[in-house]
């Protein structure tokens, strides 16, 4: 934005937004907004933990793409079943080759096996044109247009409409359809970027910008809105409609590159590479100078060696997501994960927000589930102000469900996870039934209360239990016998682990009107 304000007012120069970068602050927006949802714990069916929270950074890029994808397919194969009334494809025990011999087969076995009613009658006869369909697009004697304009395509598409639309009164649906069009527009969005559609870039742009703006990535925010003003009025040149805003490096369809990750591929990769400048020369100006002019050089140098070897560096025309051995793997995985979702159901009827892992519900004022229309609402208080003078607001921003709360304890402010407590109070105290043995087992914890001297010594004060707590820990109310679990755990957390005060003491209320409404 500064190098846009220090332009001339006549300069010719556009400069256009790296879509790599991009891209990567979008699949952070995507991680931030469905942060406690039960995503993470969906992706480490596939992936390990270290790397899912890369990826929901937007940092692990590659595993990002092609894990929000698989997930994006696991969760619309679950909407057609609800769709449709078919049940959903599982793991089979035959060997990987025998699974994924054809999909085409999987369809027709699947309309096979259902009970010929009246109700299913349609259904198992729009499958089997559905396979059939599928089959002639992969051979290719069916064109896509056929395909496009089939009734039993259009037919589909409007009973998985229609079963969105039953779906969005529920919060937990609410909010995986939307990651279900956030998926979407990351997929759109590098369609456009590697088939060079100009128009297409700025439409999944302007879509992407409620998203940026509610997860507080307020500086592509400013730069995306900025961005699209300008470009706007050059949709119409010739040089954006043919596709000149990308790099290639071959004629192939699916072949365009962002500039920023053209960057990366070519020029960082020779700057850090054997013989670049990281590699013991120096990055004083006399070394950048030798370097950038010698670098000519070195390609016709290159180029003729390989003439005279017969030996030449190519690429191959097939796409690695289009090898057998990659498409086995993703069958493979996503079959996971719709095995994995089909016990913890994010379309289930009903109207809280829980994570669908845990179980935990949300708090009446998280508002993830309702991204969007929040970003929508910061977008539309910019307009007719200063880019650079308009100031973001973090209470704007949506709340998510593994938000933290700050507990002060004198001059120490401690964050708390709300998740670790209520992941120790389940296997410290799993049913009702074993409280009293729990609290027997704790008793002598009840007389202590312990309090912090200096940095790490901790030591027993005056007994405070009675009045916190009631006269005994054996009481058979419910209430007390809440209030002395909470008390309990966190003197736990106090004598064994003290770090873990840190993630369990906070949530404790909230957890404890759970249980004394059931």
């Amino acid at each position: 934005m500064t190098i846009l304000d220090n332009e001339p007012p006549t300069s010719e120069l556009r400069k256009r937004l790296g879509g790599f970068h991009t891209l990567m602050s979008f699949l952070g927006c995507i991680g931030h907004i469905m942060a406690g949802s039960g995503l993470k714990s969906v992706l480490e069916q596939v992936y390990a933990s270290n790397t899912v929270s890369h990826m929901l950074n937007g940092k692990a890029y590659e595993r990002a793409v092609r894990g929000h994808i698989m997930v994006s397919s696991a969760l619309n194969t679950m909407l057609m079943s609800i769709a449709l009334d078919v049940p959903l494809p599982c793991m089979s025990n035959t060997s990987s080759s025998e699974q994924t011999e054809s999909d085409t087969t999987s369809i027709r076995d699947q309309a096979e096996q259902m009970n010929i009613s009246d109700e299913t009658a349609d259904v198992k006869s729009y499958l089997n044109d559905a396979a059939e369909l599928y089959g002639g697009l992969l051979t290719g004697a069916v064109p896509p247009t056929e395909v496009q304009d089939s009734q039993t395509l259009q037919h589909l598409i409007a009973k998985l409409k229609e079963t969105k639309a039953s779906l969005l009164h529920y919060r937990t649906a609410r909010l995986w359809l939307q990651y279900i069009d956030m998926v979407s527009i990351l997929r759109r969005f590098i369609r456009s970027e590697r088939t060079a559609n100009w128009k297409l870039n700025l439409q999944i742009l302007q879509e992407m910008l409620p998203y940026m703006a509610a997860s507080g990535h307020n500086l592509y925010t400013k730069s995306i809105y900025l961005y699209l003003q300008r470009m706007a009025p050059l949709s119409t040149e010739k040089v954006f409609e043919n596709g000149l805003h990308v790099v290639r490096l071959s004629d192939r369809f699916w072949a365009g590159l962002s500039t920023d990750l053209f960057i990366e591929q070519v020029l960082m990769k020779s700057i850090k590479s054997t013989g670049g400048l990281t590699r013991g020369r120096g990055m004083d100006e006399t070394q950048r100078l030798i370097w950038l002019l010698s670098s000519p050089q070195c390609a016709e140098i290159n180029h003729a060696m390989q003439e005279l070897t017969t030996v030449s560096y190519s690429t191959s025309d097939q796409h690695k997501d289009l090898s057998k051995t990659r498409q086995k793997r993703d069958i493979t995985d996503t079959t996971k994960l719709i095995s994995f979702l089909s016990t913890r159901s994010p379309f289930a009827h009903d109207t809280n927000l829980l994570c669908i892992d845990s179980g935990i519900y949300a708090d009446s004022d998280v508002t993830a589930d309702t991204a969007k229309c929040v970003g929508d609402k910061i977008i539309k208080g910019m307009i007719e102000k200063s880019v650079q003078e308009f100031a973001f607001k973090k209470k704007d921003q949506i709340v998510t469900m593994d938000k933290t709360s700050v507990v002060h304890l004198g001059s120490t402010s401690v964050e708390i996870d709300h998740n670790c407590f209520s992941n120790d109070w389940l296997l410290q105290a799993p049913t009702v039934a074993n409280w009293s043995t729990y609290f027997s087992m704790n008793s002598v914890l009840t007389h202590q209360r312990y309090s912090r001297i200096g940095n790490s010594s901790w030591r027993p004060t005056k007994q405070l239990w009675p009045q916190h707590c009631g006269t005994s820990c054996q009481t058979q109310d419910r209430s007390h016998q809440v209030k002395s679990s909470m008390y309990l755990m966190v003197m736990h957390s106090f004598t064994n682990y003290t770090g873990k005060l840190v993630r369990m003491a906070k949530r404790t209320l909230t957890y404890a009107k759970v249980m004394l409404s059931m």
